[in-house]
């Protein structure tokens, strides 16, 4: 077996020793706030006579926001616009006006809204983007109907209505035969593909689906999910030889290669036309009429409680680098977004995606200007509620890591939500409390916080505390302080997302939403914000009359439907329902129903196809229909969703019915006997093993070097496996190594008790004093398996090895200027504590 190198690498060392000397081994990275766009607007106040409380509601939810605008330029008292919706002087006149603008049934379908969207630049818009003024209108709106309900904001009622019918598609079936297969499987498939996709390949490189099967069967009902007839470039042979360049032949030349699968695929599609297998849905099973986006019914996020939001992101802009404030309170609290992150399609924001051993640095941060309005708002008002939508990438994150943090720096804090492992993280500065703010954390044991979609609310009321919410449930909660004022909140702080606002404790993960109430959600309120859930939803109605019959016009099987992430759509919660409030339906069975995608079932996502109920009038109403299923499930996203078109089959519905082939099922392999593997006969210590080894051959306690610690213990190895080992690991060592001997170095007591007698007083050591030096750091090696006779261990160096080593690194430090004893002592020490010889056990 080979020797284990003594030292790794001693430039690394000298060139971390020298950077840190007398140094922490962190620096905080100073980041200046991201400019955003400007907006000078604030809350306009009226002064005049109010008429009535419609008015007043009137004012306080909408004219207020909006009347120092850019709207007001041309809508107020002095503007040109002959509609004066916002005239300061006759505020009856300016909400008689405004009436007749909006529609307070339905905001989404005000003429205010629409106006702002009907071109790109948007009417008189005041923000960057004519999406950002429509929503803040919208939620306006929104937060004002509410407020003549009584209710503080309340759903909108969704009144369903009759979509356009789209044309039936036809659809190319696979057909029994797999006569027009054989060429694909026989030129392509058998030719390049037998390295690894069939049971015959080597045993380390089989790879499941066996497409590339001897048995040309067992190949053709693997093969089928990707090939697609109607669009063959879409198909995934197409898709991984031509896109990711996955296996290429011909000296790997992906061009060639894809062209000469896509000529085959398409060859294949024609024949199987051409031999009279093209089959529309009406000729197969019972199939409804087809919807796409374009005509489904956008699902109202109505439902949610935002008359007291004062900022909110839905990150929904996807592009570009800033995420907008739409709650309509000025100033708007823009965000501007650096570092690593990227948009997702269906809402949200990623930070540090490609985080793979990496200090994360993305980030959403907003203006110091800006940020101010959320002080301003929570020290009034002395309470709030943090309220987000996040998908933690790992439960691996410390620090804590920040999801949303508002601050100054890393130890001046007005409040602060982040993730500790498996738990979530709340700091909230008050009254006398410290400048990091006072700590809530959920339970180490109920492991709350999980790398899924999770919906996150923290309250603070003087009067009830901190509690906090995830997905609808109370999981945490501490009484308020004797002083629980929110007077320390300071203005001159910034809200940033993802990371510190000094650019430390970054976070990896998405955040699909994020408001801030300046008034708490009450347990009602929050799991009624998780119900409602998060991002553009959309209503399909399938019309199924004509399946049954027409005996009940305008019905319609119904799913709730969004683009779930890049991949794929959510098809949730199907319900039965008649558009005629008079229709009652009488034992109809619906049986097996699936997804159809672009004119074919989908091969994967059909969650409902074990389907079996019976609609009757005692469980129908006429309102919310007949609940088909509670559950949901993903389906392939292919064209996009301004193109992907949807119909649903069934085996039974009313009196109609399919003789429904069997599925084909796969075969899988006979199972391999495995080998259980060699096992390597050393090992390497652990990240908690390294550090008090560290602690225990410098003196040095861990609580000294603990924040280096915390820092690089996520690149140090989680495992004992040798073969686990990478370079980023020894980074993480040499820099716990330099640290601890720095201080060791630095301190009188600590260096004494390792290297009594040693003579500091020196620019460069002597003789004696290196010698001193080598016999101690041997000493604090010998547990480690390093001998001193003649017989060393076969894995590890020998003392004269050691030795030898180091002498050089003592002639390289010759060189040094300044401060040169400490720097020496500090790089030879990381150099022999940190080697192998410490990590190999």
């Amino acid at each position: 077996m080979k020797r284990i190198a003594f030292c790794t690498s001693l430039a690394v060392v000298l060139v971390l020793t020298q950077a840190c000397s007398g140094g922490s081994g962190k620096r905080t990275q100073r980041i200046a706030p991201a400019p955003v766009i400007k907006d000078e607007a604030t809350i306009a106040e009226y002064t005049g006579k109010v008429p009535n409380q419609q008015v007043q509601r009137y004012i306080d939810n909408f004219w207020s926001h909006l009347a120092n605008r850019t709207c007001g330029n041309c809508h107020g008292a002095e503007g040109t616009a002959p509609r004066k919706f916002l005239d300061g002087k006759n505020i009856q006149n300016a909400y008689d006006a405004t009436l007749s603008a909006v529609d307070l049934t339905t905001p989404s379908k005000s003429a205010l809204v629409a106006k702002m969207t009907a071109t790109p630049a948007g009417h008189n818009c005041w923000a960057a983007s004519s999406q950002v003024c429509a929503d803040a209108i919208k939620l306006l709106i929104e937060n004002w109907a509410a407020s003549e309900k009584g209710a503080p904001s309340s759903a909108t009622e969704i009144v369903l209505q009759v979509p356009k019918t789209l044309a039936k598609l036809d659809s190319l079936q696979f057909p029994d035969s797999t006569e027009s297969y054989a060429p694909l499987y026989n030129d392509i498939l058998r030719k390049y593909c037998v390295g690894c996709h069939t049971p015959e390949a080597l045993q380390a490189q089989q790879q499941q689906p066996y497409f590339a099967s001897p048995d040309i069967k067992v190949s053709y009902a693997a093969a089928k999910p990707k090939i697609n007839l109607d669009n063959p470039q879409l198909s995934g042979f197409y898709q991984k030889v031509a896109g990711m360049k996955h296996n290429c032949w011909y000296n790997s030349d992906c061009v060639k290669s894809g062209d000469e699968l896509l000529a085959v695929l398409t060859a294949m599609a024609a024949e199987i036309k051409a031999k009279g297998s093209d089959v529309n849905p009406s000729a197969g099973p019972p199939a409804s009429g087809v919807v796409d986006f374009a005509n489904a019914q956008v699902v109202s996020t109505g439902g949610r409680f935002d008359a007291n939001v004062i900022a909110l992101y839905t990150f929904k802009e996807g592009k570009d680098d800033v995420a907008f404030d739409s709650s309509g309170v000025a100033p708007d609290l823009n965000l501007r977004l650096s570092g690593d992150y990227q948009w997702e399609a269906a809402w949200g924001v990623k930070f540090n995606a490609g985080l793979n051993g990496v200090k994360p640095n993305g980030r959403a941060q907003g203006s110091v200007e800006a940020s101010s309005k959320i002080a301003k708002h929570l020290r009034a008002s002395g309470e709030f509620a943090i309220e987000a939508w996040v998908v933690p990438g790992n439960v691996t994150q410390e620090g804590p890591a920040r999801i949303v943090s508002f601050a100054s720096d890393d130890n001046h804090r007005n409040f602060m939500l982040g993730q500790h492992i498996y738990n979530y993280v709340f700091d909230n500065r008050t009254e006398g409390s410290m400048a990091t703010g006072v700590r809530l954390q959920t339970a180490d044991a109920a492991k709350v916080l999980q790398a899924t979609q999770q919906h996150v609310v923290v309250n603070y009321s003087a009067t009830d505390g901190t509690t906090m919410y995830v997905n609808g449930e109370k999981v945490a909660s501490a009484k308020a302080s004797d002083t629980p004022s929110l007077n320390p909140y300071d203005e001159s702080f910034a809200l940033v997302l993802g990371r510190e606002v000094s650019g430390n404790y970054g976070w990896a993960g998405t955040l699909r939403m994020l408001a801030i109430h300046k008034r708490p959600l009450s347990a009602q309120q929050a799991k009624t914000h998780y119900e409602v859930g998060v991002g553009q939803k959309f209503f399909m109605l399938f019309a199924v009359s004509e399946l049954l019959g027409n005996t009940i016009p305008n019905a319609f099987v119904v799913f709730e439907v969004q683009q779930f992430d890049s991949y794929a759509y959510l098809f949730n919660k199907p319900f039965f329902i008649s558009l005629d409030p008079a229709a009652q339906p009488a034992n109809i069975r619906i049986k097996g129903l699936r997804i159809g995608v672009n004119g074919r079932e989908s091969m994967i996502g059909q969650s409902f196809a074990n389907l079996d109920t019976t609609l009757s009038a005692a469980n129908y109403n006429a309102k919310s229909g007949t609940p088909l299923s509670s559950i949901g499930t993903l389906v392939a996203l292919e064209k996009g969703q301004g193109f992907d078109q949807f119909y649903l089959t069934f085996d039974v519905i009313g009196d109609k019915t399919s003789q429904r082939a069997a599925d084909t099922h796969i075969v899988p392999a006979p199972p391999v006997p495995l080998e259980a593997p060699t096992q390597s006969d050393i090992g390497v210590r652990t990240f908690g093993q390294i550090n008090a080894s560290l602690a225990l051959m410098t003196g040095v306690p861990e609580a000294d070097v603990r924040v280096t610690y915390e820092q690089v213990k996520q690149q140090l190895p989680g495992q004992t496996a040798a073969d686990g080992f990478v370079a980023a690991h020894q980074m993480g060592i040499t820099q716990l190594a330099v640290k601890y001997c720095n201080v060791m170095a630095s301190s009188a007591a600590y260096r004494s008790a390792m290297f009594p007698g040693l003579d500091m007083s020196q620019s460069h050591f002597d003789e004696p004093s290196k010698t001193l030096i080598k016999q101690q750091l041997m000493k604090a090696l010998l547990a480690h398996g390093v001998r001193e006779d003649s017989s060393p261990m076969p894995n590890q160096p020998s003392a004269d090895e050691v030795n030898k080593a180091l002498d050089p690194l003592f002639a390289t430090m010759a060189s040094c200027t300044s401060d040169c004893a400490k720097k020496t002592l500090t790089a030879v020490c990381a150099a022999s504590l940190g080697s192998a010889v410490m990590l190999i056990h």
